[in-house]
């Protein structure tokens, strides 16, 4: 099963758009039972310039760990407060 199209806000970096973003992305996709690589490339698509240079990498790796390393690197304060 394919995700219809959802508008969310773009995380751009800041830790308090992080929450925004993961909430209403949790709601819409996260939770749902696409695979990981679905997951991680909608994730993608969320992130704004900055913040998708931080989860890059993760879609070299493993479907499911990538998505999972994405979230965390996200989630990081330090890194978020850097972009």
């Amino acid at each position: 099963m394919k995700l219809p199209k959802t508008r969310l806000k773009a995380f751009n970096g800041h830790p308090l758009d992080y929450w925004v973003l993961i909430k209403a992305f949790d709601n819409a996709v996260g939770q749902s039972t696409v695979d990981d690589a679905d997951k991680l490339n909608r994730l993608f698509e969320y992130c704004t310039e900055k913040a998708e240079k931080v989860i890059r990498p993760c879609a070299i790796m493993d479907l499911t760990k990538g998505y999972k390393t994405a979230r965390e690197l996200m989630k990081k304060k330090d890194l978020a407060m850097t972009m």
